[in-house]
């Protein structure tokens, strides 16, 4: 973030005051952090690695090495290999959900993160949980934004979610099918996505009907639709 806001000149994150801020969460997350990631990740699987091939010797031979790979493939695989995508994958997901909260946080926009409700954990809930349990509420005066770096079939657990209000799915994969689309907006779900990707024509997003742009959300969705009804309500907004 402290990379991003440097190159730009810019002070905070609020996505107010972003041109496109779907772009800007996908170039921090994807290229910015990835590479700083990458970086360290590869410094340190790499010396793991080595300390494996050659725990006793400053210059093993070729032969040494592929001894001990053959010898010790099964500890390799699942100390070096399986266990660097693993961080790579949990590192995709925390990276998100990360920099989506400093972008609600620099909004000034009121959420609750991480809360349970019912058997489900939504990644935000606006403006709070209470006001998703509260009984006497309209539909529009709460909703559910959930992350999904890639979605696939995972989307399906976001159905789980909704309590008479909206649900937004918020990622930056650029391969979702035209079919899983359909389905989400069958099922009442808002696929948010960065600005780029929603006019790419390598994806699917151009004309979808529940497909919206980061700004859209923002804007649209928070500022000009739920700000009155929170302030109505008596909720403090100083977002927009």
């Amino acid at each position: 973030q402290a990379a991003y806001l440097s190159k730009y000149g810019l002070k905070n994150l609020n996505p107010f005051d972003l041109s496109c801020p779907g772009d800007s969460l996908m170039e921090i997350s994807r290229d910015i952090e990835l590479g700083i990631y990458t970086k360290h990740h590869t410094r340190h699987y790499a010396t793991k690695l080595a300390g494996l091939l050659a725990p006793n010797s400053q210059s093993p031979s070729v032969a040494d090495v592929i001894g001990t790979l053959a010898h010790n493939f099964g500890a390799i695989y699942k100390e070096v290999m399986l266990s660097a995508v693993q961080r790579m994958k949990v590192r995709a997901g925390a990276s998100f959900e990360h920099h989506v909260r400093r972008m609600l946080s620099d909004g000034s926009l009121p959420f609750d993160e991480q809360k349970p409700s019912g058997n489900q954990r939504p990644d935000f809930i606006l403006p709070s949980l209470s006001r998703l349990h509260l009984s006497t509420r309209s539909r529009d005066e709460a909703l559910i934004l959930s992350l999904k770096t890639t979605l696939r079939e995972r989307w399906k657990q976001v159905v789980k979610e909704a309590r008479n209000c909206d649900v937004f799915l918020a990622t930056v994969d650029d391969k979702v099918a035209a079919e899983a689309i359909a389905d989400m907006r069958d099922d009442g779900i808002y696929l948010v996505v960065p600005e780029s990707l929603k006019g790419s024509k390598y994806a699917e997003y151009e004309g979808r009907s529940n497909v919206i742009t980061f700004k859209e959300f923002f804007e649209s969705d928070l500022a000009l639709k739920r700000k009155p009804i929170w302030l109505a309500s008596g909720i403090p907004c100083a977002f927009g």
